[in-house]
This record gives structure tokens, C-alpha cells and sequence, in this order.
């Protein structure tokens, strides 16, 4: 695949805004037509796979019967550019929970927004909606997305009915730290810039993404400074697309 259409027509408003000109422009993609709402991209020339690698963000323990946002890191298989592969539109997802030892199994299914493309060597985020079995106990979760026929990830996880301490419930047990992937200066030669940072909760409490009336989301935020003067106008913050528990 050479060239990728996208209907913006048929997008919903969250969807236009995460696949707009500007994200797909910093991707490295080229615009080269235009007609009405149907915007033409051309692919960068580059080897390029359409199969996914996928990391699961999910902690050892979980809290039984709650409705959860889990991550997934998604990057293209050896590193290489991915490609979204046709159709275009929301992925379906898979997601099972298998009581151990072997007696039950939940399966649950919801479409994603994947991102048109991920650059070689870059990872990319995934939120998802999430509910967890009512029974404690131990479990493997599945996750699977048949149409991209790529394989299946999954992991052993303990469902408790202990209370887990939040952004929302405790923010005094909040911590973070964080690195950059870019230590040397930073040539800016476009209105948009992408710089690699890794965010650790180190603290005692689980950050929560998107939350109901955003009570205790946590979001990340940036200022640019020029020496030691702040830029006015310059600042801004960006809400997690998935709970972040402590040690991820």
C-alpha cells in the first residue's frame, strides 16, 4: 500500500480529532490530495509491515467487577514502519478472561481507533475499556485482534476484592519520575515536535485515565521555557489513555 484515503466524513468527533492533518503531517505522512472530506496520504518510502507487536501494561492484581481503562504498547513487528491494513475504520478487540484452574471463561469484545501508522522504532498507546470478572481469583487475560491476524497477547493475573488506593482516593500516595529518550538539544524546524518521554508511577497509588466526571484523572503536562523565562501560551497537558498502577 502506497496511498491511504481517510473519509473524515465518517469519523466521529474524538476520531477526527486523533486522526487529524497536523498528527498525520508529524507522522510522516504526505498529503497530496484533496477532495472535499476525503483527504489523500501518501505512505513515506520505507519498508513497512502491517503486523503489530503488542506489550500488555497490566500490574499482577486487579480489583474484581470494575470497570477498568488497561494499556497496550503497540509497535511494528522487528521495528519496522507499520501500516494500518484495510479496511480502514475501528479495530475490533477481544478481550477473555480465563478462570484457573480451567472452568470459565468471560469474553468481552469493543473497537479501538488504531493509529494509521506508527513510525519505525516508535511505540504507541492503547486504551481499553475495560470490565473485570466479579470472582476473585487467579485468571488469564487474552487479548486478540482477529482481524489484524497477528498473535494474541496475554497474562496471568490476580483478581481481589481488596481496595486498590487511586489518583482519586488517595492522591497523597502519588510519585513519579521520568526520563527522556532525547538528552541532546533538540533542532525544532516545524510547529509540531515529538519528543519521546517516559513517565514511571513510582508512588503507592494507581493513576487513573479518563474518569467518570474526571474526578482524580491524572494528566500529563508540559511548559517550554526559553533560559529561565517560561513561554507564555506554550503550556499544556494531555489525559492518559489508560490507568497507570504503581511499578508501570
Amino acid at each position: 500500500m502506497k496511498w491511504i484515503v481517510v473519509h473524515t466524513d465518517r469519523l466521529q468527533p474524538r476520531e477526527a480529532h486523533d486522526w487529524g492533518k497536523q498528527s498525520f503531517v508529524g507522522a510522516g505522512l504526505d498529503i497530496v490530495a484533496e477532495f472535499g472530506p476525503d483527504v489523500v496520504y501518501q505512505l513515506p518510502p520505507a519498508p513497512y509491515t502491517h503486523r503489530l507487536h503488542l506489550e500488555m501494561m497490566v500490574p499482577d492484581r486487579l480489583p474484581a467487577g470494575r470497570r477498568l481503562r488497561l494499556g497496550l504498547l503497540a509497535s511494528g513487528e522487528g521495528g519496522e514502519l507499520w501500516t494500518h491494513p484495510p479496511p480502514l475504520g475501528r479495530t475490533k478487540v477481544s478481550l477473555e478472561w480465563q478462570r484457573l484452574p480451567v472452568r470459565k471463561t468471560d469474553l468481552h469484545e469493543e473497537k479501538v481507533l488504531l493509529p494509521l501508522l506508527i513510525q519505525a522504532g516508535n511505540v504507541e498507546q492503547i486504551g481499553l475499556s475495560v470490565r473485570t470478572p466479579a470472582s476473585p481469583g487467579d485468571y488469564w487475560l487474552r487479548v486478540d485482534f482477529p482481524t489484524l491476524g497477528i498473535s494474541p497477547v496475554s497474562k496471568r493475573v490476580t483478581l481481589s476484592t481488596e481496595d486498590v488506593p487511586t489518583s482519586r482516593s488517595s492522591p497523597q500516595l502519588l510519585a513519579a519520575s521520568y526520563s527522556a529518550e532525547a538528552v541532546s538539544p533538540l533542532m525544532v524546524t516545524s510547529p509540531r515536535v515529538r519528543i519521546a518521554l517516559k513517565a514511571t508511577n513510582v508512588g503507592e497509588a494507581t493513576w487513573l485515565a479518563r474518569n467518570e466526571g474526571d474526578r482524580g484523572a491524572v494528566r500529563i503536562g508540559w511548559r517550554w521555557f526559553k533560559g529561565d523565562q517560561e513561554i507564555p501560551g506554550m503550556s499544556g497537558r494531555e489525559t492518559l489513555l489508560y490507568n497507570v498502577y504503581p511499578g508501570l
